[in-house]
C-alpha cells in the first residue's frame, strides 16, 4: 500500500499561494517573500508512506515476499530502507530517552 501525504498542492509550498494583510496597509493582501516568512516552515511539502504486509509468517515465506518487495521498490525508484536502519533509529531514540 502507497500512501501520498501531501499538503493538497503535491510538491508545492502552499504558503505561496496565500495573500498576507499588513497591519500598517489596510488596502491590500500581497503575497508574502520567503524571507519574511518563518525559517522552521518544512522545505518538503510532499511524501511517501509505503506499507508492506505478509500473511504468512514462515522463514521461508516471509523471506521471498521481502525479496519481491525490496525488488517492487527498486523498479517503482522508491529508496531502500533497510533492518539496520531501522535497528539504528530505535537505538538513537533509546540513548535520547536516557
Amino acid at each position: 500500500m502507497v500512501i501520498t501525504m501531501d499538503y493538497g498542492m503535491r510538491g508545492q509550498d502552499p504558503i505561496d499561494e496565500i495573500n498576507f494583510y499588513s497591519k500598517y496597509d489596510h488596502t491590500g493582501a500581497r503575497k508574502r517573500k520567503a524571507c519574511k516568512v518563518s525559517r522552521i516552515r518544512p522545505t518538503c511539502f510532499s511524501e511517501k508512506l509505503i506499507r508492506f504486509y505478509c500473511k504468512k509468517t514462515d522463514d521461508k515465506s516471509f523471506k521471498k515476499d521481502k525479496e519481491n518487495f525490496e525488488e517492487w521498490c527498486r523498479k517503482k525508484d522508491f529508496p531502500e530502507y533497510s533492518e539496520t536502519q531501522e535497528e539504528e533509529e530505535e537505538e538513537k531514540k533509546k540513548k535520547k530517552k536516557k
